[in-house]
């Protein structure tokens, strides 16, 4: 009797285990998911702003800034109000 109560009880733990470990993973996938679109839409906006102000962009300063994380996009997103070329908004302590 006490051997099927401790079988139950193990199966009970790791059915509950094995859902906490979904709910954690579903957790985490929507926040990264979350970063990632956020990383896009600064990504797309700067793109935008850079070609505004000075025309397209090459194929190395997309990749650079597809590449780059929220806070050096907001950095050069500061430096595109100031900047008198493409070139300067990327130059400096990156």
């Amino acid at each position: 009797m006490l051997s099927e109560r401790v079988k139950e009880w193990t199966k009970d733990w790791k059915q509950q285990g094995i859902e906490e470990g979904i709910e954690q993973g579903i957790e985490k996938g929507i926040e990264k998911g979350r970063l990632m679109g956020l990383q896009q839409g600064e990504s797309t906006f700067l793109l935008y702003l850079l070609e505004q102000r000075f025309g397209s962009v090459n194929d190395a300063i997309r990749d650079r800034i597809e590449s780059a994380d929220t806070q050096m996009l907001l950095i050069w997103g500061k430096r595109v109000l100031t900047a008198q070329t493409v070139d300067e908004v990327f130059s400096g302590a990156d």
